[in-house]
């Protein structure tokens, strides 16, 4: 059976646990598989790369992994206050995932359960991969003898590869 029929016969609930295995690891002590610490670097490392900014996640489905990532890289791992953290979330959130945390306001003693609260209401790995699958079957017929819409559909299949692989 190769790699994509198994994303299908398995549990999608069960494959979440690798995307966001670091949200529901929050309360716990210890999480040997991910490091927990923030990653330190020089400061002169810091001032040869442009500043990484998060986009503003709006609920779709389709941006929900990459958002995540971003979120958990800029944010989650940073050595700021949780209270910070939390300011930087609501400021990064939009439409539906704005409303899911907004009576959270500014609390950093709240940052722990709005990521979990975004977590149970847009990281459901069986609404990202319907998602993912309506995209392809939306995209334009492969045509033969045309290699530019050869590549973008293969563009496509990886980047829904990927996607699935990342859910675990």
């Amino acid at each position: 059976m190769n790699e994509l029929s198994k994303l299908f016969r398995e549990d999608p609930e069960e494959k979440a646990k690798s995307t966001s295995s670091w949200i529901a690891n929050l309360a716990s002590a210890t999480n040997k598989n991910r490091r927990t610490e923030p990653i330190t670097t020089p400061m002169s490392y810091h001032k040869s790369i442009p500043k990484l900014t998060l986009t503003k996640f709006d609920s779709d489905p389709l941006k929900w992994t990459d958002w995540l990532g971003m979120c958990e890289a800029i944010i989650h791992r940073s050595e700021m206050s949780p209270f910070e953290k939390i300011t930087h979330l609501q400021q990064n959130v939009v439409g539906k995932a704005k409303s899911v945390i907004a009576g959270f306001r500014y609390n950093g003693n709240l940052y722990h359960r709005a990521l979990k609260s975004f977590q149970n209401r847009f990281g459901k790995p069986h609404v990202v991969v319907q998602a993912h699958l309506d995209k392809l079957l939306k995209v334009a017929p492969v045509a033969e003898d045309d290699t530019g819409s050869v590549s973008a559909f293969s563009t496509v299949i990886n980047n829904i590869v990927w996607t699935f692989q990342d859910l675990g």
